[in-house]
């Protein structure tokens, strides 16, 4: 029987099966390399797309980023091309991809192309343009709720779609844990563009200081995630601003605090600042907006609150729920270990697009069938390395709700 932990069965499959990948990205509006994210800070989409190439090529992969780079080199095995160098595309895995500025893969239209396997990326709700004749084989959607955008409001009911979460970088944290964080529970952080709630959470703060003065705010992030120009926050009590800053301090300052508020009306594709806050051990109180009810369980790893955060009602239902989680310590840490085991790193997630690419080659499906059926559509799910795909219906069961030990705080 397939077992998704036995690592030695995944060295042999990936050994047998190493390719080419190219992971071509028009959009324009930031400069960025595989530094860019660790150095600088930007957005989910870059950092998602830099730490999968990363993910790949330690996999055995040979990857390239075509990408808007100010000079092509090879960072952390990935060589970096800039978009207007690239005259053709010859490859095994064609990854397609924009998250940001125009939202457009019309550029790619004008390369010649070679590739054994084309894949769309799918980041977020809207769809792009140019997608017309493109002529992929899959659609890689970062979550359900995209999986479902894709096909009920894109208009390609019948894509081949292949759900697959975005990851946590591992090494990061394992840095940022070597710095010994030191946690608050009154610590409350924002992590994501101003206008994923920020309001919202300066009000959530206003509240919760009412009742105890310990609580404080620390905001990351800024409009230059999205390529603009920072604006000069708020000032108000309580609350500090650190803008947009590199992977491994976020981790850190993440570490130091106890709740992540991620409460707007935008329907996240994904959420990655759901997952790195879940990863650092915060407690995440999100809207049940886009992906965000698929990455929290409410009472087990989150607090998910319904209706629209604007109003007084369910602000005041997230400050209810934050008073009572720190005035019990057993829930709190027993939410804060299932936040812990909830993301992947994203090796794993890796190691799951590799398996799909071997099964979409015509590899042997020896050992990998599930025994049950997809609970949607009835079809026969995998088990990959990240959870179980049906490969009909493409949906996606993380396995993400194992114990985990007191030791992984």
């Amino acid at each position: 029987m397939f077992d998704p932990g036995n690592a030695d069965w995944r060295r042999e499959r990936l050994r047998r099966f190493a390719v080419r990948v190219v992971i071509y990205c028009p959009d324009r509006h930031i400069v960025y390399d595989g530094e860019t994210p660790y150095q600088l800070g930007v957005g989910g989409g870059i950092t998602s797309r830099v730490r999968m190439a990363r993910a790949l090529s330690v996999l055995g992969h040979q990857v390239t980023m075509v990408a808007n780079c100010g000079s092509g080199r090879v960072i952390a095995g990935v060589a970096y091309v800039p978009l207007d160098e690239v005259t053709y595309i010859d490859t095994d895995i064609l990854i397609l991809n924009t998250s940001g500025g125009a939202l457009d893969l019309s550029p790619v239209h004008s390369l010649p192309i070679r590739a054994q396997l084309r894949i769309l990326l799918v980041s977020g709700v809207t769809k792009p343009s140019g997608l017309e004749g493109l002529g992929f084989d899959w659609v890689y959607a970062k979550s359900n709720f995209l999986r479902r955008t894709v096909r009920e409001s894109w208009g390609l009911a019948g894509a081949k779609v292949f759900v697959a979460y975005n990851g946590y970088d591992a090494e990061v944290y394992t840095r940022a844990t070597s710095r010994g964080p030191q946690r608050d529970a009154y610590r409350i952080t924002h992590i994501s563009h101003p206008a994923k709630g920020i309001e919202t959470s300066l009000a959530v703060l206003e509240h919760l200081r009412r009742i105890d003065g310990r609580y404080h705010l620390r905001v990351f992030g800024g409009e230059d995630l999205w390529g603009k120009r920072v604006v000069a926050p708020r000032p108000a009590p309580g609350v500090s601003y650190h803008g947009t800053i590199g992977q491994e301090q976020l981790a850190f300052e993440l570490m130091c605090c106890g709740i992540s508020i991620c409460l707007h009306s935008i329907p996240e594709g994904f959420g990655n600042a759901v997952i790195e806050s879940q990863r650092a051990g915060c407690i995440v109180a999100a809207s049940a907006v886009g992906a965000q009810p698929e990455l929290v369980r409410h009472g087990w790893n989150g607090i998910v609150v319904g209706g629209d955060h604007r109003e007084e009602i369910v602000r005041a239902e997230a400050v209810d729920a934050i008073q009572q989680i720190n005035e019990d310590r057993a829930l709190a840490d027993s939410m804060r270990r299932n936040a812990i085991a909830s993301p992947l790193d994203t090796l794993t997630l890796g190691r799951a697009w590799s398996e799909h690419w071997a099964l979409s080659a015509g590899h042997s499906l020896t050992g990998q069938s599930s025994t049950e059926h997809c609970r949607e559509c009835g079809g026969t799910a995998f088990h990959l390395a990240d959870g179980i795909h049906c490969l009909e219906c493409g949906l996606f069961t993380p396995q993400w709700a194992r114990p985990v030990s007191e030791e992984a705080e």
